[in-house]
């Protein structure tokens, strides 16, 4: 079709079925179909009311509309999932039960996994058992300037590895 429908409604009709073929081509959630459809529409009556015959037939702007409003919605809604983690029930029921101080050290073993078994015990004996540099310095049997060091290489592994993520 190459002329634009009189009406909002004729267009509608029209191409209501062209809406939920792209949300299909897209493999959209069919949870989320009528937010998508209802984006669809959207573009539909933008398509409509932005329709220059000089630049292609209205079945071309159409597309374009639709398509591009249904990716858009598609894009934003991916942006939002990747800054905002939604936690998995799973990993509730995972960490139920368990004390602060057994959660707190299974995190930070899984950061540590790429140091040394000596930085290990240093970050771990820090930050979970909350022991002083002298405190790991005698239970190690080693002096404490020792103790400082592996501790400092140990942060900066760490934040190297953060970096890298």
């Amino acid at each position: 079709m190459n002329e634009k429908p009189a009406t909002f409604d004729e267009t509608v009709n029209l191409y209501q079925g062209f809406i939920k073929n792209q949300i299909k081509r897209l493999k959209i959630d069919p949870r989320k179909f009528d937010e998508f459809y209802q984006v669809g529409m959207i573009g539909l009556w933008n398509a409509y009311r932005n329709y220059n015959p000089n630049k292609g037939t209205f079945t071309t702007c159409v597309f374009v509309h639709v398509r591009g409003s249904l990716l858009t919605a598609l894009r934003d809604e991916h942006k939002y999932n990747k800054a905002h983690h939604f936690y998995d029930t799973t990993m509730c029921d995972f960490f139920q039960g368990k004390s602060d101080i057994v959660l707190q050290k299974e995190i930070i073993e899984g950061y540590c996994q790429r140091l040394s078994p000596t930085q290990q015990k240093v970050i771990i004996s820090k930050f979970v058992h909350n022991k002083s540099f002298e405190e790991i310095a005698t239970e190690e049997g080693v002096p404490l300037t020792k103790v400082r060091s592996w501790y400092r290489y140990a942060l900066e592994k760490l934040r190297h590895q953060e970096k890298r993520r």
